[in-house]
């Protein structure tokens, strides 16, 4: 009656409304708020891996942004800054600015320990057929490594067919953007394997009379993966690897590519079957990082000598062999021994599927 109930209210409102303010005005205060979006750290890390590095300022860095700005498009889910964030990613200057990246880490990392990879002798079972196995170098192996991969020269060799399946769209394999594209990802693999693994190559003597790579294989021993990655993007591994091999990421930039066909290839084809989780959940493993024959020497059974080696190191240690290869290989790798582990199919829409497998040899 006569507003008898509406002032109680109308004071109760305003004394509340005056306490949320206060309130928000002490907790600024004392907890000052973002001056850009939060993100999770392992959302920080898995953003960060698109860039190539491990850090949301380094990301910022190869985007060419400020941190701040660069959390800002990370965190929208507006159309236009997601785009932009995509195009800074895959610029012209993004492969430089991982390596500029990588040259201050190197600085400031230390070299591999001499000594910390078992050195596994060398029990060559098919020794009577020819060619010497002996380990390697980054240097040494990689030319041979290559032309197995991405079949190019006159040697009447073939790509590897899931190599084939990136780059197709590119050009053919002798096209100079795809030699310096596989080389940017074989030759840190490489260097990885060296430092941290093994590699075992098979020689032979040519026509001349000079030594050759007839192939090489990369592996890396039990306990020696980085949460299953051979190098985890944005590790003192990766870095240095980088570093060593001196080959900049160039599959990050979208024109050197040819367009975005490629690298959404190469996308779907490590997201979407994941074999880093893959072999991070089998434990330990010899895992054979990569492999691959001179077309020259292939059909003489040197890379079924150099798995042979591998096997008789994982027969000692009581674990398995492990790879992964596209689906024309699979034939192959079961006469070696291997069976299939697990199979994933790769659909991107409007284009035809290709099958990744993962591949084991028991060898306990």
């Amino acid at each position: 009656l006569n507003g008898s109930y509406v002032r109680p209210q109308m004071f109760l409102c305003s004394v509340g409304g005056l306490s949320w303010v206060a309130y928000l005005w002490f907790v600024k205060r004392t907890n000052p708020w973002p001056s850009s979006p939060v993100l999770l750290p392992e959302d920080e890390q898995d953003i960060s891996k698109n860039f190539g590095v491990g850090s949301i300022e380094d990301a910022a860095h190869v985007a060419g942004k400020s941190t701040r700005e660069f959390r800002r498009l990370s965190s929208s889910s507006n159309v236009l800054d997601q785009r932009a964030l995509i195009d800074s990613a895959l610029s012209s200057e993004a492969p430089l600015r991982v390596m500029e990246i990588a040259a201050r880490r190197r600085s400031s990392m230390s070299e591999p320990i001499d000594g910390g990879i078992p050195q596994n002798p060398i029990q060559d079972r098919g020794a009577a057929r020819g060619g010497t196995i002996r380990r390697g170098t980054a240097k040494t192996s990689l030319e041979t490594m290559l032309v197995a991969m991405n079949g190019h020269g006159s040697f009447g060799g073939k790509a590897e067919p899931l190599i084939q399946y990136i780059f197709s769209p590119i050009g053919p394999p002798n096209d100079p953007r795809r030699i310096v594209l596989c080389k940017s990802i074989f030759s840190p693999i490489l260097s990885c394997a060296e430092a941290y693994g093994t590699i075992l190559e098979m020689r032979e003597e040519n026509e001349d009379g000079k030594i050759m790579t007839a192939a090489a294989c990369g592996v890396f021993h039990p306990g020696s993966l980085e949460e299953g990655s051979v190098m985890k993007t944005g590790s003192d591994r990766y870095y240095w690897s980088l570093m060593s091999s001196g080959a900049a990421p160039m599959f990050m930039d979208r024109n050197f590519c040819g367009g975005e066909k490629p690298l959404q290839r190469f996308a779907a084809l490590k997201q979407d079957s994941q074999w880093d989780n893959k072999r991070k959940e089998r434990g330990r493993i010899w895992y054979i990082g990569c492999l691959g024959t001179h077309p020259l020497y292939q059909g003489k059974g040197h890379a079924r000598r150099l798995l042979d080696v591998v096997a008789i190191w994982a027969k000692r240690d009581g674990v398995d062999c492990y790879l992964e290869c596209a689906a024309e290989n699979v034939s192959f790798y079961e006469k070696c021994g291997y069976r299939v582990a697990w199979k994933e199919i790769i659909n991107i829409v409007g284009e035809d599927t290709v099958s990744v497998y993962g591949m084991a040899r028991d060898c306990k």
